[in-house]
């Protein structure tokens, strides 16, 4: 199989990216907007074809052990693999609750004011769910988790049906000017919780013609306005 990628690999630069394939794996989130992302690579390469994964962040790093695709994007990356990293996007992590929930239009929430409110949150082990942890350890701070979902549509519901607060990130919410359906982004102190959208492969991978020129694309033309973070 490695001796065939590398065959498919040496054939797309010598056609000069008029066909190839993108092997392409994603963290679930990223589904949200990797088609704006993916559309003016397309529409520049037609003839390139694309294969998209999209899985929780365990089994996107051991996609990323066996080498079995091109590229990952991640919001965070193992770091006990050798990997070339790219940052690209700012992916914030904001605390929602029902549109119609107390909280909806205050202002500066401290943290402590929420030690009492139901969470709904990403299940343990997702790419939300680590970042949120370190945010909350490094601020002292817990929250009583009562739910655990695997999708964030579903804690999106959830959410807007009033069974608790969550943080997810802003690209799942849809959002126009604060709000998404039944659901209000808090203001709360030390949010949202910085992150950042990245791109990865190992570092000893050899990268098709075709990786390369998505990574170019990637790093030079991606911006939140362009994939639509705020539709």
């Amino acid at each position: 199989q490695a001796e065939w990628r590398a065959f498919e690999h040496e054939v797309s630069e010598l056609k000069g990216l008029q066909s190839g394939t993108l092997r392409l794996a994603v963290v679930s989130t990223v589904k949200y907007f990797v088609p704006r992302l993916l559309t003016p690579f397309c529409t520049r390469y037609p003839g390139i074809e694309v294969k998209l994964m999209v899985a929780n962040l365990d089994q996107i790093v051991e996609r990323i052990q066996s080498n079995l695709d091109d590229l990952y994007i991640l919001s965070t990356p193992p770091s006990d693999l050798d990997l070339t990293v790219q940052a690209f996007l700012d992916n914030p992590l904001v605390m929602i609750a029902a549109r119609d929930h107390p909280l909806a239009n205050s202002r500066g929430i401290p943290l402590a004011r929420l030690a009492d409110e139901r969470f709904i949150l990403r299940e343990a082990g997702s790419g939300t769910r680590v970042a949120i942890e370190r945010h909350l350890a490094k601020h002292g701070a817990k929250l009583n988790v009562r739910m655990e979902f695997g999708s964030n549509l579903a804690i999106k519901e959830a959410v807007a049906a009033g069974l608790g607060l969550s943080i997810l990130s802003e690209y799942a919410l849809h959002r126009s000017k604060g709000w998404s359906d039944d659901v209000a982004i808090l203001d709360v102190k030390d949010f949202p919780i910085h992150s950042t959208w990245q791109i990865v492969h190992l570092r000893q991978k050899h990268l098709s013609a075709v990786a390369r020129a998505f990574l170019e694309h990637v790093g030079g033309e991606v911006n939140a306005d362009a994939i639509g973070k705020h539709a």
